[in-house]
C-alpha cells in the first residue's frame, strides 16, 4: 500500500526495512513498478465488480461506526500474573479468545524481531523529525500503556537508549515517561492488549489534558519553542 505513494528515491529505503530478501525483493519492485502494487486489487475488481460497488456504498456507515465507537464496557479483572514464575490465572468470566491474547501478550518476543524493531526506529524517527523541524505543525511523542500488568521484565526500552544522541527540535516534544502508568490495570483492558470503553475515556481525558497544558505553556513562553527538550518514551 506504501509503495505507490513513495519516490523512486524512496525505493531502496523502502525495501531495506524489510528483514528477508523476497520481501525486499517485493517492496522494490512494487516502488518501481508501481502498477504491480494494484495488480491484486484490480483483479479483484474485475471478479467481484458488484460486491466492490457495494462495498464501496456502505463505507461511510463503516466510516460513522468507527467514529462513535466507544469501547468494550468489561474487563479483564481477577486475571493475575507472576513475572517470577510466568505463572497465568484467569477468571472464569473470560472467554478463551481474551484468555488467548493474554497468553500472548506474555510472550517474550523472539530477540532479532525486537532488534530490527529498535533498529527501525533508530532510522526512521529521526528522518519523520527532521521532516518537520522547520514546519509549524508540532510532533508528540508519547508513551502509552504497556498493557493490564505493566512493564514486564525485558519488554520495555526508554527512547533515551535508543537515540542518545537527538538534537532538541522545536517541532516535536514529549510527555512524561509516566503519563499512562495508572491505566496500566486488568480494571481497564478487555484483553491483553486493548483498553476498554472506561480506560479509553481515561486515555483521552489525560491526553488532551496533557497537550492543552503543554501548549498553553508554549504560548505563554515562545521563547521556550525553539529549545524543546526531546525526550521520547518507552517502545510500546
Amino acid at each position: 500500500m506504501a509503495a505507490p505513494l513513495l519516490r523512486y528515491g524512496d525505493c531502496f529505503d523502502f525495501a531495506c526495512v524489510f528483514q528477508r530478501w523476497s520481501g525486499r525483493f517485493r517492496a522494490f519492485t512494487a516502488c518501481i513498478l508501481r502498477g504491480s502494487a494494484f495488480q491484486s486489487d484490480v483483479v479483484d475488481l474485475l471478479e467481484h465488480p458488484i460486491a466492490r460497488v457495494r462495498s464501496i456504498q456502505q463505507e461511510p456507515k463503516r466510516i460513522h461506526s468507527r467514529a462513535v465507537y466507544k469501547g468494550r464496557d468489561y474487563d479483564i479483572v481477577g486475571t493475575t500474573y507472576d513475572s517470577r514464575t510466568g505463572q497465568v490465572t484467569f477468571p472464569p468470566q473470560l472467554t478463551t479468545a481474551q484468555r488467548q491474547t493474554l497468553r500472548e501478550s506474555l510472550a517474550r518476543p523472539p530477540q532479532s524481531e525486537t532488534q530490527q524493531f529498535l533498529r527501525l526506529q533508530r532510522d526512521w524517527i529521526p528522518r519523520i523529525l527532521s521532516c518537520y523541524s522547520n514546519s509549524p505543525t508540532r510532533l508528540v511523542l508519547t508513551p502509552v500503556p504497556r498493557g493490564p500488568f505493566g512493564g514486564l521484565p525485558g519488554f520495555s526500552m526508554t527512547y533515551q537508549a535508543i537515540f542518545p544522541s537527538v538534537m532538541s527540535n522545536g517541532a516535536a516534544f514529549s510527555l512524561p515517561d509516566r503519563t499512562f502508568d495508572f491505566l496500566e490495570k486488568p480494571e481497564f483492558y478487555f484483553d491483553g492488549y486493548h483498553l476498554n470503553a472506561k480506560g479509553r475515556q481515561k486515555f483521552t481525558e489525560t491526553l488532551v489534558a496533557e497537550l492543552v497544558g503543554h501548549l498553553a505553556s508554549d504560548d505563554s513562553h515562545p521563547h521556550l519553542n525553539s529549545g524543546s527538550k526531546l525526550v521520547a518514551d518507552r517502545v510500546p
